[in-house]
């Protein structure tokens, strides 16, 4: 993927494509250089051969669960009161997370009733959306892996606390619950902002991109392929989510 993203901004888009036509045939579920070929072919203006996901801004779900959970309060306060005895780390280094809290266990090896509980319906929901782009042709969902495994971590952000541009190369599909999120926020601040541009990819501010603002118990689905970010916000209140990635095994 570096070898592919170093052709294009010191070769131009020839050299490119001849290069991205070979990984095309050879290595078709690279997930980073999925999200290269969404942002060369939008920026440039070209067909998007890569397979995997060519247009991933599509394939964003957005679904408030709060008719699906029972009890929904006692939920969210039992749910909480749990998350936070689990181990956190202030700004872990190999994350992207900024001023604020992240686990570095798997969420869901555990046996707690709430968490279970909502992994339960986060697998439902995973169903769900793959019958919605069923007679999709893109990798994504046609070469969906038959076993797969999860991936969770809880991420707690104070005033400010935001995650930097970045996407999920070991995924597949990946998600976020918002257990808890700050009210009464100016525009877009504590959003979670899908784009095509990331890491060190030159910013083009006419490209697409998707925000959204979450309510408590949002599910928000999306290609692990999709670069994204939150927006800081400027609240005494904390924003609880769960992160999580469905990864091939």
């Amino acid at each position: 993927a570096q070898f592919l993203e170093c052709t294009y901004l010191s070769n131009g888009v020839e050299n490119y494509n001849k290069l991205l036509n070979t990984f095309a045939e050879e290595n078709p579920t690279n997930l980073r250089i999925a999200a290269l070929a969404t942002y060369v072919s939008k920026k440039e203006n070209i067909k998007n051969i890569y397979p995997f996901c060519k247009d991933p801004l599509n394939f964003v779900s957005i679904k408030n669960l709060k008719n699906v959970l029972t009890l929904t309060d006692n939920f969210s306060k039992n749910l909480l009161k749990r998350l936070e005895t689990v181990h956190s780390i202030w700004e872990p280094k190999t994350t992207t997370t900024k001023g604020g809290y992240q686990t570095l266990i798997n969420l869901f090896n555990t046996t707690d009733i709430e968490i279970l509980k909502l992994q339960k319906i986060i697998e439902k929901q995973i169903i769900i959306y793959r019958k919605v782009y069923e007679r999709s042709e893109d990798y994504f969902i046609k070469k969906w892996p038959h076993k797969c495994k999860f991936s969770a971590w809880y991420v707690k952000l104070l005033k400010q606390g935001h995650q930097k541009p970045h996407m999920h190369a070991r995924g597949w599909l990946s998600g976020v619950f918002y257990v808890k999120v700050p009210k009464l926020l100016n525009k877009y601040e504590g959003s979670i902002k899908f784009l095509l541009s990331g890491y060190d990819f030159p910013e083009d501010k006419n490209l697409p991109n998707l925000i959204h603002s979450p309510n408590d118990f949002d599910l928000v689905l999306f290609p692990s392929s999709l670069i994204h970010q939150t927006i800081p916000f400027n609240s005494q209140d904390r924003r609880h989510s769960i992160a999580f990635d469905l990864i091939p095994k």
